[in-house]
């Protein structure tokens, strides 16, 4: 006796392909096309969003220790001009209130954080703050690490991470506060200054960016969404 049954789908599709192999072949690419794509897109575009954020706080750090620089050349003119410049805490009367230029960055910062449309933060921080910078050391893990690795490296290299902070994802970009000539002359003379026997190219600390990415993430996102669509 011959027991027949129904081709069952699978079995049609499977001899519909040992038929028309090309037309398989195509119609398989076609499908496997967007999802490789997918994934390969979404891998490029982490790293675009990290690539992108480390350069910018690279850039950005490059800004600000510039900025620092220009106004440490400014106070060094003022006083070459014979004008009496206080730089304790808080000046004295008949004087230039003029801070260090370390106390500038710090402001600056502190005024960064109160009004920055975009979320960055400045950070500036040494193993040896000033009396008055009660917040002025390494807070955590990162910032311990990255005073050290800088310190080895006499500020060759820079520290980055990509992590976490108040539930955003951050880039955290550290680079070194290198000691110049007019820095020297200030520290190794102010009269609060916790080290006095500094020298021209000493790590004198860490200046941080902290960049969020929500922003990028989500420019990265709606053009992933669009070239997929397309």
């Amino acid at each position: 006796p011959i027991q027949a049954r129904p081709i069952s789908s699978v079995e049609k599709v499977w001899r519909w392909v040992r038929r028309h192999p090309m037309a398989a072949g195509l119609l398989a690419a076609g499908l496997l096309a967007p999802i490789v794509a997918l994934i390969a897109m979404s891998l490029l575009s982490a790293r675009l969003v990290r690539s992108g954020a480390l350069e910018s706080a690279a850039q950005q750090a490059e800004l600000l220790e510039e900025a620092n620089n220009e106004y440490s050349r400014i106070v060094s003119r003022v006083e070459r001009a014979h004008y009496p410049v206080n730089k304790t805490v808080p000046p004295t009367p008949d004087t230039v209130p003029l801070s260090i230029p370390a106390t500038f960055l710090h402001d600056v910062g502190e005024q960064l954080a109160q009004n920055s449309r975009t979320g960055v933060r400045v950070r500036q921080y040494s193993d040896l703050p000033y009396p008055w910078r009660k917040d002025g050391g390494p807070r955590d893990e990162f910032e311990h690490s990255a005073l050290a690795s800088l310190r080895e490296s006499r500020g060759q290299t820079t520290v980055h991470e990509f992590t976490e902070m108040d539930g955003q994802r951050v880039v955290r970009f550290a680079q070194a506060r290198i000691m110049k000539q007019s820095c020297v002359d200030c520290h190794n003379t102010h009269p609060q200054s916790p080290r006095k026997d500094w020298q021209v190219g000493d790590v004198r600390g860490v200046l941080e960016i902290i960049r969020p990415l929500d922003k990028d993430e989500a420019r990265v996102g709606e053009a992933l969404r669009l070239a997929l669509f397309i």
